[in-house]
């Protein structure tokens, strides 16, 4: 994946604008960095690249909805 696409992909993690705007002004390695740390953690979804941490009315998840989005990604 390139630092480009890594860089939409953090974007999209948000729905502010001003996360957009950060997101435009980081330095590659810190657009990598940040990227990989998402990944980690469950916030960006390895396969699909999509947000994983908010439903989309903006509510936090519980632990329950988190165990079975993981369910669906699991190969």
């Amino acid at each position: 994946m390139t630092i480009e696409r890594m860089r939409e992909e953090l974007a999209k993690a948000y729905p502010a604008p001003k996360w957009a705007k950060r997101v435009a002004q980081m330095d590659d390695r810190q657009v990598f960095a940040v990227y990989k740390d998402m990944e980690r953690n469950g916030r960006l979804c390895k396969k699909c690249g999509e947000k994983t941490k908010l439903k989309e009315d903006g509510v936090q998840i519980t632990i329950w909805d988190l165990m079975k989005e993981q369910e669906n990604h699991i190969v």
